[in-house]
């Protein structure tokens, strides 16, 4: 059994992070956790409309709610509290270039809500990958 470690990361800075999700996150279908100091956001390794496409309308609630417990996530952005103080965050994204293939830091350091507003909108976009 591993020792519970204390979240520096405040419930209302969840639930930001997750109402920016709903409102401009450009994935319909994600995961939220929290690990220490961070906030990292999981989306779909697959097209799970695709596969609900093929259920039909009939039992979609019942297939989605299997398809979320079943399918594979990826952790595709982190924000990283690097000031506790004065709730400083910083913005990370996976880097898939051959040489790099690691977690990189795109833009400044910020608050929550202003890193939200200006990467959330890139997840699982094509611009995603312009990020630097």
């Amino acid at each position: 059994m591993r020792k519970h470690k204390p979240s520096l990361i405040f419930p209302d800075e969840v639930t930001l992070t997750e109402e920016m999700m709903e409102k401009h996150g450009g994935a319909k279908h994600y995961r939220l956790d929290v690990k220490g100091k961070q906030i990292i956001i999981y989306t779909s390794a697959g097209d799970i409309d695709a596969i609900l496409e093929i259920f039909g309308t009939f039992a979609l609630k019942a297939h989605e709610e299997r398809l979320m417990r079943n399918t594979r996530w990826n952790e595709v952005m982190r924000f990283k509290l690097i000031d506790p103080n004065k709730r400083i965050f910083q913005t990370m994204r996976y880097c898939y270039l051959g040489s790099i293939d690691d977690w990189i830091a795109i833009g400044a350091p910020g608050s929550l809500n202003t890193v939200l507003r200006s990467f959330v909108p890139h997840i699982e976009q094509d611009s995603y990958f312009e990020l630097f």
